[in-house]
């Protein structure tokens, strides 16, 4: 395309020459066929005449010579030719600059759409992982509810948090190899916890094999949380976005901010949550962590250990912002591990989802 147009461009110049061309043949033949009739000598009177019109031919023939060469000699001097190539160039440059950007911008975009393809993908094989781990589950909970496993069951669930303390129980439990659930919040972590904790602990949670769980956004049970289950939806979906923006896991386990008897609308909200793909669960025991009483590591841990033990499949209500409750720990996991208790995080297929009758507290 550039050539085509620098020959198109180039034509008046060509022309010119061809012009040039054909008048200097023409004057050169004049010529000759001068110096042969002057080499013949004196002719017949009617010669002079031919002479005279040859004579006036030449004339022309040079003039326009005279005219072409101007013509091309102002052409050649004339640099509008020049700037119009320039321009040109400058063009195909551009031309060729917004193709490549173009072939980068479309070779970025095809890496997002394949990161973006990639990261679903791997998201959706995660979740397909926690459903067949959470049948596996299911399956041995109801061997051992049925007296067919010697193993039993300890699940340990943390509410309110993240917390400043979060990551020590963190750091606990994976000295102590054992596994958990955290029922999280989000409006308190925003008033009162530094964000990038919060990101930072529960992205630890779901990349250290525990549980993230939903204990609605606000936990606001004092105020508009139970006003209706319309508004007691609204928060547990809002901490679901939380939670699937920070760590790409949605959350599909919900605990009722001071349990489901607490809610005046208790049967339409479980009803909601079924209908909205999530489950609910309180739990059975309780480490008291959660007041004032300033119980020590020590009481803690024998009051869990007391209440597991009534039960071959059991959860725990704790609370990770306890420090106390992090230091009851070592305890509780080795005492009844050595009692045939597994430490393991809630799944949605679990016997004790929508099951789980509080015995104490």
């Amino acid at each position: 395309m550039h050539s085509q147009k620098a020959t198109t461009k180039l034509n008046p110049i060509l022309l010119v020459i061809d012009i040039l061309l054909v008048v200097a043949i023409l004057a050169a033949t004049m010529y000759c066929v001068r110096l042969v009739l002057d080499s013949r000598g004196p002719q017949p009177e009617d010669l002079t005449g031919v002479l005279e019109s040859l004579d006036q031919e030449q004339a022309q023939l040079e003039a326009e010579i005279e005219k072409q060469q101007a013509a091309l000699t102002k052409l050649l001097a004339d640099d509008s030719h020049a700037q119009t190539m320039a321009e040109l160039h400058q063009q195909a440059v551009t031309v060729q600059s917004e193709i490549e950007q173009l072939n980068a911008q479309y070779a970025q975009d095809s890496q997002l759409l394949t990161d973006v393809y990639d990261a679903e993908r791997m998201q959706q094989r995660i979740a397909d992982l926690r459903t067949e781990y959470g049948i596996a589950v299911r399956q041995l909970e109801d061997k051992i509810l049925a007296g067919e496993s010697d193993y039993r069951i300890c699940y340990l669930t943390f509410d309110d948090g993240p917390s400043y303390q979060t990551g020590e129980f963190l750091d606990e439990l994976k000295r102590l190899e054992a596994y958990g659930t955290f029922f999280t919040i989000g409006c308190s972590i925003n008033e009162k916890y530094n964000l990038h904790l919060r990101d930072e602990y529960l992205r630890r949670e779901a990349r250290e094999g525990h549980t993230i769980a939903n204990h609605t956004y606000s936990h606001a049970f004092y105020g508009p949380l139970y006003k209706s289950v319309q508004t007691f939806m609204d928060s547990v979906e809002q901490q679901d976005e939380l939670v699937f923006s920070i760590t790409g896991i949605h959350t599909d386990i919900v605990r009722f901010p001071s349990g489901s008897h607490y809610t005046a609308h208790r049967e339409g909200s479980i009803q909601a949550l079924l209908d909205a793909g999530y489950q609910w669960m309180d739990w059975v025991g309780n480490a008291f962590d959660a007041g004032d009483n300033n119980y020590t590591p020590q009481i803690i841990s024998n009051a869990v250990i007391g209440q597991a033990r009534e039960d071959k499949v059991t959860v725990i209500l704790m609370h990770d912002w306890n420090i106390r409750t992090k230091l009851a720990l070592e305890r509780i996991v080795t005492t009844l591990r050595e009692e045939n208790y597994l430490f393991l995080p809630l799944f949605k297929e679990s016997v004790m989802n929508g099951n789980s009758t509080p015995r104490w507290g």
